[in-house]
């Protein structure tokens, strides 16, 4: 297992610039990965309605920010079936 760096994220953001979705996608494999990473990003979310995440898998991506946990999840869901129907 290895870290997948992106380089620096955008101004004011905080981490360490790590693919954690590619990283859960590549040792847990697709789809069962993609969930995990994507509810594990949208919980963190959820936690402060002022954490803004986005997901993108090529050109398809969600965005997570001050909405509510129900909305939240529905998002995450529609975005994993697109991504695991193709």
């Amino acid at each position: 297992m290895r870290e997948m760096h992106t380089g620096t994220g955008p101004v004011g953001s905080k981490g360490l610039g790590i693919e954690l979705g590619a990283l859960a996608v590549t040792v847990l494999g697709a789809p069962r990965g993609l969930r995990m990473a994507v509810d594990a990003v949208r919980v963190w979310a959820e936690r402060d309605r002022h954490r803004k995440v986005v997901v993108r898998l090529g050109e398809d991506s969600v965005e997570i920010e001050g909405m509510s946990p129900e909305l939240s999840r529905e998002l995450a869901e529609s975005f994993i079936r697109r991504r695991t129907t193709e």
